[in-house]
């Protein structure tokens, strides 16, 4: 799948990404407010301050940010369609006085300007060169500053990954693009009705994840995130907060290691990330081997490429054996989520079979898909103490 196959998709069909409706804005400012709480980032601190954001996308999250009294805002996007929109949102004066919108692939964008908050969100995982590519946007940031990114993994997006194998079984029957986007609405309409906080159209939902092509390898989990940047960044927080720190501040000094930190209790919680049902403080230690977990479920994507790409639902059934070792995996430790995953597995046979599917105790059950992660870039090498006489 080239770079630009997902730009490429939005084009055809005419999409702009992360559009929120109307009547759920004033709901869509106090939701980022939560998260940006969440990533350390205080509105007040933004004041006067200068950003730079890439994949906007409508802009609707890039008006949230501004709304701080930002100092500059630069927004750089592929999309041409996008663009049109930033530009007309920045011509309703939704975007600072002194605001930058600059059509460019972000490889190729260059600007001399360091900034103090930089964002990429849902923006990395679908390229080839994830680590080079993450880079390449981290150093706008000036030393002390910020850097906003999602990553995701093959646990955390493995719930949506389940609900695409019905395309190739609707496609199928239907024998047409609109006929089964229309089916496939109507069919995760109660799913997404039960998910908490769902702001988008059906239509939208199904169109970005279930028809979305995907490339064979499209995660970018958190670990390759700290790979990226461990040179010259430091993880500030994260959404969910998978990690924490009880050491005495005043010990911290001269052994910070603040990334060994956070990708030694990302691993062990997560388990966690592929069911947001699931509440850590009831599950205090999940007995479920992670990596074993993140094999299987990276072994299930890429089996269902193979039927989403030749929308043919004969290749389905090795998929439905391995997630049925994912549920014998999961269900000493989560035993609720590996139920629902077996009825998910029951409803994929049912659809096969030409009656009509009942998600049972799938309903809603999502995985925390993108998690939001903040670096801090290091202003200064580590003190260490002076040698001694």
């Amino acid at each position: 799948m080239e770079d630009r196959a997902f730009i490429s998709f939005y084009k055809q069909h005419d999409f702009v990404p992360n559009q929120v409706p109307e009547h759920h804005r004033a709901l869509h400012f106090r939701r980022r407010d939560a998260l940006y709480r969440q990533l350390g980032i205080v509105s007040g601190l933004l004041k006067g301050r200068d950003v730079i954001e890439f994949g906007p996308g409508s802009g609707d999250n890039s008006v949230h940010t501004a709304s701080f009294g930002l100092g500059s805002l630069v927004l750089v996007d592929g999309h041409d369609v996008s663009i049109a929109e930033l530009r007309r949102k920045a011509g309703d004066g939704r975007f600072p006085a002194d605001c930058d919108i600059y059509e460019s692939d972000v490889l190729a964008f260059t600007d001399a300007r360091r900034f103090d908050l930089v964002i990429a969100e849902g923006l990395i995982h679908d390229r080839s060169d994830t680590k080079p590519f993450c880079r390449h946007m981290a150093e706008f940031a000036r030393p002390g500053g910020i850097v906003v990114i999602t990553t995701i993994d093959p646990v955390s997006s493995f719930a949506d990954i389940c609900r695409r194998l019905f395309k190739p079984i609707y496609m199928a029957r239907d024998k047409d693009f609109d006929t089964c986007m229309k089916s496939l609405a109507a069919l995760f309409k109660p799913d997404l009705d039960a998910l908490p906080g769902f702001a988008r159209t059906h239509y939208d939902w199904v169109l970005d994840n279930i028809f979305h092509p995907l490339p064979l390898d499209r995660f970018f989990p958190f670990p390759d995130a700290v790979a990226a940047l461990t040179d010259d960044f430091d993880v500030y927080a994260s959404h969910p907060h998978f990690f924490s720190d009880w050491r005495w501040w005043k010990a911290i000094a001269g052994s910070e290691a603040y990334n060994e930190r956070a990708l030694a209790q990302y691993r062990r919680w997560l388990p966690l990330l592929i069911d947001s049902r699931a509440d850590p403080e009831v599950v205090a230690q999940p007995r479920c081997d992670g990596a074993l977990l993140e094999t299987l479920c990276r072994e299930a994507y890429k089996l269902h490429l193979a039927a989403w790409d030749a929308d043919d639902p004969g290749l389905i059934p090795p998929i439905l054996i391995k997630i049925e070792e994912i549920v014998a995996l999961l269900r000493p430790a989560l035993p609720e989520t590996a139920s629902s995953f077996a009825d998910l597995v029951a409803s994929l046979r049912a659809a096969l079979a030409g009656r009509t599917p009942d998600f049972g105790r799938f309903l809603g059950l999502f995985g925390r898909g993108q998690q939001y992660v903040s670096f801090i870039r290091r202003s200064a090498p580590p003190y260490s103490p002076p040698p001694g006489p």
